[in-house]
């Protein structure tokens, strides 16, 4: 494996192209931090009930057959493991891609501005209200919500 220092000697080999091409560093900087508009939403969910449970399922992609619990207000779907709640470990998911919001006993799904987008059973969606069943699918990663009342 290549160390850092390999690497700086490999481009300072470099004999073709302009000599800024050499010292030119490709630095992503990834999806800006949400908006105020998106902050908000991510700070209003109401508690969970406790005779509730929440599950994203994946069936496609990559993590296929994991499980997530939801057990707060509000998740975040994205492809960083530090910042998602649901981690979707797609090249296609932006770190922010979308979160699900618990709201009047509802639940909504958001995307937050997402390079790609956010699809619920098949449809582009800014918004929707999930219902148990619904798929959402970010890049090829395809998730299924499962909401389901508990036996008392």
């Amino acid at each position: 494996m290549a160390g850092k220092d390999d690497t700086l000697e490999n481009l300072e080999n470099i004999s073709e192209g302009p000599d800024f091409a050499r010292d030119t560093r490709i630095v992503d900087f990834g999806q800006a931090l949400p908006s105020g508009e998106m902050l908000n939403r991510l700070t209003s969910g109401d508690p969970l009930p406790a005779d509730v449970e929440v599950r994203f399922r994946t069936i496609k992609g990559p993590g296929q057959n994991a499980v997530v619990m939801m057990k707060k207000p509000i998740v975040i779907l994205g492809r960083v493991e530090d910042i998602a709640d649901v981690l979707v470990a797609d090249e296609s998911a932006s770190r922010y891609h979308a979160c699900v919001t618990h709201q009047g006993g509802k639940f909504f799904l958001t995307d937050m501005d997402s390079t790609n987008g956010t699809f619920v059973n098949r449809k582009p969606v800014r918004e929707v209200e999930l219902k148990h069943g619904d798929q959402i699918r970010i890049g090829i990663t395809v998730l299924v919500f499962e909401c389901q009342k508990l036996a008392p």
